[in-house]
């Protein structure tokens, strides 16, 4: 079964188009794009497992240098 998740991602600004560079790399995330509001940008990813899921998040989004912060939404 794929776990999907959203991450809404807040970033130091003017620093959007670097992170979205960087979280593009990552082959988990299926989709990711820049927004207006509260959040600048937010991902898909998909992933063969919540371990797997948990992984990505912790060791690999949030490890970007320029985000400030994170907000997962684990679609069910």
């Amino acid at each position: 079964m794929t776990h999907t998740a959203y991450v809404l991602i807040s970033c130091v600004m003017g620093q959007e188009h670097a992170v979205l560079d960087k979280i593009k790399e990552i082959p988990q995330i299926k989709t990711a794009l820049i927004t207006f509001g509260e959040y600048d940008l937010v991902a898909k990813i998909q992933a063969d497992s919540s371990q797997e899921m948990a992984h990505i998040i912790s060791s690999q989004i949030r490890q970007i240098q320029k985000i400030r912060s994170t907000i997962t939404l684990h679609v069910v």
